[in-house]
C-alpha cells in the first residue's frame, strides 16, 4: 500500500474500481475512482465506445458507506443486476431476459 492509499484509509475514504467484464465475468480492464465517476460515449471519466450508450450516460457517486448510480436521462437507461431480494413498489420496472415488466396497483 503506497502513502496515498494509506492517506485515503485514514480519512475513511474508499477507492473503487470499475471493471469491464466479458460474457463469462472475466475482467477485461478496470478504472480506479474514489468519489465520482461519469460514464458516457463521448463525455465523462470513463468512455464506452457503444452507440447505445448516451454521450453522458450515468454517474456513480460514493460516500463512506454508499455507492449510488444515477442515470442522466440516457436514451437506453441503466439496468442493475439484482443478487438478493428487492422490495418493489408500484410503477417499478424490471427486466427478465429481454422482456420488461412493470408492477402496477389494481
Amino acid at each position: 500500500m503506497d502513502s496515498f492509499d494509506k492517506l485515503l484509509k485514514t480519512k475513511g475514504s474508499k477507492t473503487y474500481r470499475l471493471q469491464s467484464l466479458d460474457g463469462e465475468g472475466n475482467c477485461l480492464d478496470e478504472f480506479s475512482f474514489d468519489s465520482e465517476l461519469a460514464i458516457g460515449r463521448a463525455q465523462g471519466d470513463y468512455i464506452v465506445e457503444d452507440p447505445s450508450v448516451s454521450r453522458i450516460h450515468c454517474v456513480i457517486t460514493t460516500t463512506a458507506d454508499t455507492i449510488k448510480i444515477e442515470d442522466l436521462n440516457s436514451k437506453n437507461g441503466v439496468f442493475v443486476r439484482i443478487t438478493e431480494p428487492y422490495q418493489l413498489k408500484p410503477g417499478d420496472q424490471f427486466r427478465i431476459g429481454k422482456k420488461i415488466f412493470r408492477i402496477v396497483e389494481k
